[in-house]
């Protein structure tokens, strides 16, 4: 299951149940949202503020300030939050 389908599912469980039962483990209303809310920064999306030159870019999610050694697209993750980052197709 894509990211995508998995974050409608889980809304959708959230709204219907409120709370559910799979096996021993109860998901209530919080970890629904907590898990949605991890689903969505594993799909990638642009960072902010790309300069090339002094390797910098912001993350498009916390919006915090990152430094890449070498190349910035080499960067497919944000350190700080964990969103993953979309650079469009590699020159």
């Amino acid at each position: 299951m894509i990211e995508k389908e998995a974050i409608n599912v889980m809304t959708q469980a959230r709204e219907d149940a409120g709370q559910a039962f799979l096996g021993k483990v109860q998901f209530n209303v919080p970890q629904y949202h907590a898990v949605i809310k991890a689903l969505e920064k594993q799909i990638p999306k642009k960072p902010y503020d790309v300069d090339t030159e002094c390797k910098t870019f912001d993350c498009p999610a916390c919006l915090s300030k990152l430094y890449a050694d070498e190349d910035v697209r080499d960067c497919t993750y944000c350190c700080v939050c964990g969103q993953a980052l979309d650079w469009g197709e590699k020159e």
